[in-house]
């Protein structure tokens, strides 16, 4: 058995210097009377659960053990649930270090045993990751986050679900912590932040970018996403930067920077964060009053985008073709009547999940066609009124966002257009729209 209460007590409670606490613990697992439960000891207290599979396959080599088989395993199980002061059974076959031991004991353990800790956690991830429970699943997640692995290796192993089961738990590196928040959607604190790999600082980064967008802090958002400036932050925080600068009238800037930007993602083949970034310079110029330079990079976008999943990209260049034909006193040249036409057609090819995963896309397309396309009037009204990119965008980045307005779309005669909707609402509702789409969504 382990030292008395009162031992164990001045070790939790008395002494807070981790020097002495290391002394402490160790003169603490030193009073087990039976020595191979002895050699197991630090081992339970770095694992989350100690069953006879984890004892065999995880425990055993680390302590210095020899190999056993099941029946073995299953004894010093059982001597070990005996030690009541570090462990509680919580199954049949399913032991616990005591919390309260385990969370002081846990980073002196690090600190003192580093090179054993991380054994023991490599052995926990090959053992659970040949198992395809949800258990396993999460195990197997807690100890790579543990073990602060790289993002491309945690990616191919998250698993959401285990995700969400980790959340609250304290014992990962900041780097695992900033890529499990990302993961879950959540933002961290900015020293967290800091020590993220490339990759995961980046999609932070763009997440906690997008929020202070969304609530009008642009300069916030502008300060986060250029902290780094690497080849890994290209498609998730180059068009918010340029976004962040045009919601703050730097247009000129906006401009230069996308074009930067542009160059890295061409000679990266990253097609869709050109697109982007092009889809925002067009804006800016457009709302500048660029007319002729808006028009280019739209027709260039256009020209760009042929692949079926890439038709949203190609009805968001067309429409602001037409939209910017439509301000300019040009709707019936060949242009403006050709894309129209091809507006009305393709629109009618988006499929429900295209609309609800871009309400921006709707809104604008309901403005320009909504009359002829009264489903768009429609959906439009029914995706809540708001600009703003969806939680989960398409192709996993931020789209351009609008500030949200207070309209027709927000009102109970919305809601009830929404259900008699017919041509003549149908054109009353695109007017409605079109006010919005003109107006700039960097005032």
């Amino acid at each position: 058995m382990l030292a008395s209460e009162e031992a164990r007590r001045q070790f939790l409670f008395g002494l807070r210097d981790s020097s002495v606490q290391g002394v402490l613990l160790r003169r603490i697992l030193a009073h087990i009377a039976d020595p191979e439960v002895r050699k197991l000891a630090e081992g339970c207290l770095v694992v989350r659960v100690v069953t006879p599979g984890v004892i065999r396959h995880v425990l055993a080599r680390p302590a210095g053990l020899e190999v056993m088989n099941d029946a073995g395993a299953r004894d010093l199980f059982e001597r070990m649930a005996g030690e009541v002061a570090l462990v509680q059974r919580i199954g049949p076959n399913e032991l616990v270090a005591r919390s309260d031991l385990r969370k002081v004991a846990l980073p002196l353990l690090r600190d003192g045993s580093p090179e054993r800790v991380e054994k023991i956690q490599s052995s926990a991830v090959r053992y659970y990751s040949k198992q395809d429970s949800f258990v396993a699943k999460a195990e197997e997640l807690y100890y790579r986050l543990c073990l602060g692995q790289s993002t491309a290796t945690l990616d191919k192993a998250f698993d959401r679900a285990a995700g969400l089961e980790l959340a609250e738990v304290s014992d990962f590196p900041a780097a695992s912590q900033v890529y499990l928040a990302t993961k879950l959607g959540l933002t961290v604190r900015p020293e967290l932040l800091s020590e993220a790999d490339d990759l995961s600082w980046a999609r932070q980064a763009a997440l906690t970018a997008r929020r202070l967008l969304d609530a009008d802090r642009a300069a916030e958002a502008l300060a986060v996403v250029t902290q780094r400036s690497t080849d890994v932050s290209l498609p998730f925080t180059a068009a918010i930067e340029v976004e962040a600068l045009g919601s703050l009238r730097r247009f000129e800037e906006a401009l230069s920077v996308a074009d930067q930007w542009a160059v890295l993602a061409t000679d990266k083949q990253d097609s869709d964060t050109y697109v982007d970034l092009r889809l925002l310079t067009a804006r800016i110029a457009e709302d500048t009053g660029d007319t002729d330079q808006a028009l280019g990079w739209l027709r260039e976008i256009d020209a760009l985008v042929r692949l079926p999943k890439q038709l949203p990209d190609r009805l968001a260049a067309r429409v602001a073709i037409v939209r910017i034909h439509r301000k300019s006193g040009t709707s019936q040249s060949d242009e403006a009547v050709r894309m129209r036409e091809s507006l009305i057609e393709d629109a009618r090819s988006l499929t429900a999940r295209d609309r609800s995963r871009d309400p921006s896309l709707v809104r604008d397309l309901a403005a320009e066609i909504g009359k002829e396309v009264p489903s768009l009037a429609r959906d439009a009204l029914r995706l809540g009124g708001y600009k703003d990119a969806p939680a989960t965008p398409a192709k996993g980045k931020p789209r351009k966002r609008r500030p949200a307005k207070q309209s027709l779309t927000q009102s109970e005669r919305g809601q009830e257009l929404t259900e008699s909707m017919d041509e003549g609402v149908a054109a009353d509702v695109a007017e409605t729209f079109r006010a919005e789409a003109d107006a700039s969504p960097f005032e």
